[in-house]
């Protein structure tokens, strides 16, 4: 037993009432150290309170610390978190997977190369980060305008193709563009092992930016994640609009990721058993040591992919670093070689399930329920109110008070029902119910899939239309 006790006249000792109520198996668990940083809590499973002080410090964000406001929205995804991470971290596919010309600054082209590009060990080897700093401006897009202008040229006249191909030779081999066509603002990106990376633009004499892209991917499975995202800013959006963004902005490019990873889960288990076999390691065993975990290096990233642009500098760096690093990853071998056994790999995901925005954000995120909530309320209310609005135009007459329908009104409400019901006023009135009737479904439906191939197709001609020359 215990007792408690107050301060002040009215305070009285209680005696804690003793239960012999049995604690149910499923309270028990163990305990993990936990800590809350900027708004989110970061659990420690891997040891006690000793080894989680000594681990590196989760990653912040600096400019919250300063003052910027934070939007945050998230969603489970069917998709491995360290190809989810991959392909955040390229600025080249936005793009093209995106059709959003702003990740253009933080792409490099041969002409303008990265200015910083820094890989290191931090925290004594406990840690991985990835810096790089470019300068903010077009590199990609300004290929493709030359090549445009260029493909009229020749269309037009084909004398000029010779001229104009000495001149592309001319300004490839000057290296770099004139510092009169350098941007007022780095575009810098920063990974910080393993699960987040951010991305801003800075001013390059003051350092200050406006606005923060930020992700964290927490692993929850082999082959499935949770997508944390936001910005930070000096206002807040509403959550309702950053997930109507952000729901639209992830179908666009998840489906083809998803389809990607089976054929990379498949080929990194292959090899995992190779190697296993090779130093005579059972993945059945629980015992393994992190020193022989350590020793499951691979190679299966970096032999497929083929990555040429100037851009594929940090995509190579990652792909790496998850070669090196995956094997460590808790139960990750126990489970990926299971699945594969199962032939999990082998079935292609329907687009519907791996896009699908009810079971992934909506049923998890009471936000997201309330804003579907409401959108029902609004159609309700607005079919109501337009057929109650027809009934009493239909009924009103000038001797209202005799008719049956409007006889339980009151004289006052029915002063002010008769201006309401005529034919301009109804006719206004009941357009704008339907259209806000007509707005709240469709905002109900961006909870629901929606991201069909056919949408997928319209998107992709946008890329020669706004991105990309097709020639």
């Amino acid at each position: 037993s215990g007792s408690g006790s107050g301060s002040g006249k009215n305070a009285k000792n209680h005696q804690i009432e003793q239960t012999s109520a049995t604690i149910p198996s499923r309270a028990c668990g163990t305990a993990v150290p936990a800590q809350i940083s900027q708004g989110m809590v970061w659990l420690f499973p891997g040891g006690g309170l000793e080894k989680a002080l000594a681990a590196p410090p989760p990653p912040t964000l600096p400019e919250v610390e300063a003052g910027m406001k934070t939007s945050t929205v998230f969603r489970d995804m069917p998709v491995d978190w360290p190809i989810v991470l991959s392909n955040i971290s390229d600025p080249d596919h936005g793009l093209f997977a995106h059709q959003n010309k702003n990740f253009d600054m933080y792409a490099a082209s041969i002409d303008t190369p990265f200015e910083k590009f820094v890989v290191e060990e931090t925290h004594g080897g406990k840690g991985w980060s990835l810096k790089a700093k470019i300068d903010a401006k077009d590199k990609i897009i300004e290929i493709d305008q030359s090549l445009r202008g260029e493909l009229k040229l020749k269309l037009d006249d084909p004398k000029v193709q010779k001229k104009n191909d000495k001149k592309k030779k001319q300004r490839t081999s000057k290296g770099k563009k004139s510092k009169s066509n350098d941007s007022p603002l780095w575009a810098t990106m920063h990974y910080h092992g393993p699960t987040s990376y951010k991305m801003k633009r800075v001013d390059k004499e003051t350092g200050e930016t406006k606005f923060v892209s930020f992700f964290y991917v927490c692993p929850v499975g082999v082959g499935r994640c949770r997508l944390l995202a936001g910005g930070a800013s000096n206002m807040q959006t509403p959550r309702w609009l950053s997930y109507l963004m952000f729901n639209n902005f992830i179908d666009q490019d998840t489906y083809l990721l998803a389809t990607q990873q089976h054929n990379i889960l498949s080929k990194e288990a292959d090899e995992l058993r190779a190697l296993m076999k090779e130093k005579g390691m059972d993945h059945r065993d629980d015992d393994l040591t992190m020193e022989q975990l350590k020793s499951l290096r691979m190679r299966t990233r970096r032999k497929s992919f083929v990555l040429p642009s100037p851009t594929d500098r940090i995509g190579a760096k990652l792909e790496q670093f998850w070669d090196e690093t995956l094997a460590r990853s808790p139960n990750r071998i126990k489970y990926l070689l299971r699945l594969d056994e199962s032939g999990v790999f082998l079935q292609k995901p329907s687009r519907e399930m791996v896009l699908d925005r009810k079971s992934q954000n909506l049923d998890l995120c009471k936000d997201s329920q309330d804003v579907v909530r409401n959108c029902r309320r609004v159609q309700k209310s607005a079919k109501v109110l337009a057929a109650v609005l027809v009934l009493a135009k239909v009924t009103f007459t000038s001797s209202a008070r005799s008719s049956p329908a409007l006889a339980f009104l009151p004289s006052a409400a029915l002063s002010m029902l008769r201006p309401m019901v005529k034919t301009s006023s109804l006719v206004s009135m009941c357009s704008f119910l339907l259209a806000a009737s007509y707005l709240a479904g469709k905002l109900e439906k961006e909870f629901y899939f929606k991201y069909t191939d056919d949408m997928r197709k319209r998107d992709m001609k946008n890329i020669p239309k706004n991105i990309w020359v097709d020639r």
